[in-house]
């Protein structure tokens, strides 16, 4: 998935997810031949995922002052 073609935040979560697994299973760097490639640094992969996922959290609720009402008294 494109950086681009990313929209919504559980979007970037899964990417996110794939990236840390990709890690996981296959190891932060790699060598073959005279190439190697380095991935993401799976601290800052998961340091992300914990900001989107704390992003989704707060879309998803509805804040303190949801269920909050304003009542004027007039003092009759």
């Amino acid at each position: 998935m494109a950086e681009a073609e990313i929209k919504t935040a559980a979007e970037r979560l899964q990417v996110i997810d794939q990236a840390i697994e990709e890690i996981m299973i296959a190891g932060q760097s790699y060598k073959l031949g005279s190439r190697q490639l380095t991935r993401a640094d799976i601290k800052q992969l998961r340091a992300m995922r914990t900001d989107i996922q704390n992003e989704m959290a707060a879309e998803n609720s509805a804040g303190v002052f949801a269920k909050t009402f304003v009542a004027e008294f007039d003092g009759r």
